[in-house]
């Protein structure tokens, strides 16, 4: 989905090669998530409302508008760490736009989660709460609007009792039982799933997965490896524009601006090569090219 106006500016934006992820199987060490969805991102916070809109600017002159609704009554938009599972099933079904529900299983030991009943009960929560989402995304440009309406998870088969736990000891039971979970899984919208194919964000799941719990650090990180991965040369993010694409409320800046020089402090603790400031007297984000896998 691009308006004409898209077609060129997204291609300074968007990746310059093309990457054999290798998403299928096997112990990952990045994520994958559709380019939209990275810049702009789902709520840090439960919300009352049923429906709320995040702004991007992909160019001078093209704008996107992604817009996230709960279509179920009684269930909530996802948020917090919900972005961190929908990033792992966007991960694991990059292939083929399926994720088997045993792959959850490898979901808590890459984020570190603990293995009880309480983060269990959690992801099931989660599970619930993207299975109710919605999502509509719009390009405008001076010539043309663009929109797309979709459903992530378009079709979620999962079991209703002990026998489908999605626990991480799922590799210990019987290889029948196996057999059976084999058909258990969640497939993705099939525009999404082009849309992820077509624009990929691959990004480090070590990194991404100290923030797992703290979504307005990972919105940040995430959107900032992403601009370092995307540059050709040095670049400015203006602070304005930051601001509403995290969708945060703090409209004078200064909390939220030493609240996200910290968390650069912190990436640059393992990355002590990431080329990311703000500008001084309030002046923008600059970012230069950069990828994380290739810091010495």
């Amino acid at each position: 989905m691009r308006s004409g106006d898209a077609q060129s500016e997204d291609r300074k934006q968007t990746h310059r090669e093309i990457i054999p992820f290798g998403t299928r199987s096997g112990p990952l060490d990045r994520l994958v998530q559709a380019l939209y969805l990275v810049l702009c991102p789902l709520p840090w916070t439960a919300s009352r409302e049923r429906s709320v809109r995040r702004v991007a600017r992909l160019g001078r002159r093209t704008r996107l508008s992604v817009t996230y609704t709960s279509i179920e009554e009684g269930i909530p938009l996802p948020f917090g760490a919900d972005r961190g599972l929908l990033a792992w099933i966007q991960t694991r079904a990059f292939d083929d736009g399926f994720v088997r529900f045993d792959a959850l299983a490898e979901y808590f030991q890459a984020f570190g989660l603990d293995q009880g009943g309480r983060e269990y009960t959690a992801v099931r929560q989660r599970i619930r709460r993207l299975g109710s989402l919605a999502i509509s995304i719009t390009l405008e440009s001076e010539l043309e609007s663009a929109r797309l309406q979709m459903h992530p998870l378009k079709k979620i088969f999962l079991p209703k009792d002990g026998s489908g736990s999605i626990r991480p000891e799922v590799g210990r039971v019987s290889p029948q039982l196996l057999l059976i979970r084999r058909r258990y899984g969640f497939d993705l919208d099939p525009d999404l799933w082009a849309l992820l194919r077509r624009h990929p964000v691959p990004q480090s799941l070590a990194l991404l997965g100290q923030f797992h719990n703290r979504p307005k650090a990972w919105d940040f990180v995430s959107f900032v490896l992403y601009r370092c991965f995307a540059a050709r040369c040095p670049t400015v993010v203006p602070w304005n524009e930051l601001v509403q694409q995290l969708g945060s409320t703090d409209r004078t800046g200064h909390r939220l601006r030493r609240t996200l020089r910290r968390i650069l402090e912190e990436v640059r603790g393992t990355h002590p090569g990431l080329p990311v400031r703000f500008l001084p007297n309030r002046g923008g984000l600059e970012v230069e090219p950069w990828r994380a896998d290739r810091d010495p």
